[in-house]
């Protein structure tokens, strides 16, 4: 699990959990010890939002492919929901500053470019 860089404290899944369903960009993380804010990884989130993206498009091409009945494939995607919304809170990730994806891109760019 994640822990506050300030005080130590080891995030529990009740913290991420609130932490990750919040609608703000970047989304805050205060330690609840302490206080300090942190933030939810943006790159972690995309990661996580892709694999979820995939597993469905994956389910749609096995109900394609083999004929599925619809009723499996509903019960496929709720299923999938589940455990989307039970591990976002386990894999997620803390940081200290908030990220943006141009910021790191522009940054990656640049270094490429002193190469």
């Amino acid at each position: 699990m994640n822990r506050c860089s300030n005080c130590k404290y080891e995030y529990r899944y009740e913290d991420m959990f609130t932490a990750s369903w919040k609608l703000k960009t970047p989304a805050p993380a205060p330690c609840p010890k302490c206080g300090k804010m942190h933030y939810i990884s943006s790159h972690r989130m995309m990661k996580i939002y892709m694999s979820a993206i995939v597993i469905n498009l994956l389910i749609m091409l096995c109900v394609n492919l083999f004929h599925i009945h619809s009723l499996v494939l509903l019960t496929l995607y709720i299923l999938s929901l589940i455990l989307f919304v039970i591990y976002i809170p386990i894999l997620n990730k803390v940081t200290e500053f908030p990220e943006s994806f141009n910021k790191v891109r522009l940054h990656s760019i640049n270094e490429q470019e002193r190469q």
